[in-house]
């Protein structure tokens, strides 16, 4: 039951929906597209490493559900590879990962796209550079998702036909609407 949970607007926040839709009477989360504190910025996604390092565990053990594997759940995993590892190395275990992740979820690995993997590797990874040094795995990790976490930021660079093209989906592909 929904009852006795806090709703956002009750906890000092501002709900984020899609355009149009209702939200008043709203329970929790439902429907929400994100939460920012009220004043604009987005809110910190995780409070705790231990959060990121459970996010990572859950994806290389495949104990995360399919449908909870989100892109922010993607990015956070990517910004730990890169944290550990060259953009080379993040990439093939990234790779090997959405691989047996899919295989395990019997998903298929014709829903594995080679071009967005790379795409979201080198993005993180210039976004990494541009950060200042100083700041944690955790505060990096939130940065990250705060600036990347609209998933159809790929569709800046790449056009639809393109993007769905075999080509692009079994192997790396420059972006046809504006450089990385």
């Amino acid at each position: 039951s929904l009852r006795g949970r806090p709703r956002l607007r009750d906890l000092g926040a501002l709900l984020v929906t899609q355009p149009g839709a209702p939200t008043e009477g709203r329970p929790y989360n439902e429907g929400l597209v994100e939460c920012r504190p009220r004043g604009g910025r987005v809110a910190g996604y995780y409070k705790e490493v231990r959060e990121i390092e459970g996010t990572i565990e859950g994806f290389e053990s495949c104990v995360t559900a399919k449908a909870d594997f989100t892109h922010r759940s993607h990015l956070t995993v990517v910004v730990n590879y890169l944290h550990n590892a060259s953009q080379t190395e993040a990439s093939e275990k990234m790779r090997a990962g959405l691989l047996l992740f899919l295989d395990h979820h019997g998903v298929g690995r014709a829903k594995f796209h080679e071009t967005l993997t790379i795409f979201w590797i080198r993005t993180v990874s210039a976004l990494l550079e541009r950060l200042d040094r100083k700041l944690t795995l955790l505060e990096i990790t939130n940065e990250v998702i705060e600036s990347l976490g609209d998933s159809r930021l790929v569709f800046e660079y790449y056009s639809e036909e393109l993007f769905r093209a075999d080509e692009t989906r079994n192997g790396w592909v420059a972006p046809d609407l504006k450089d990385l």
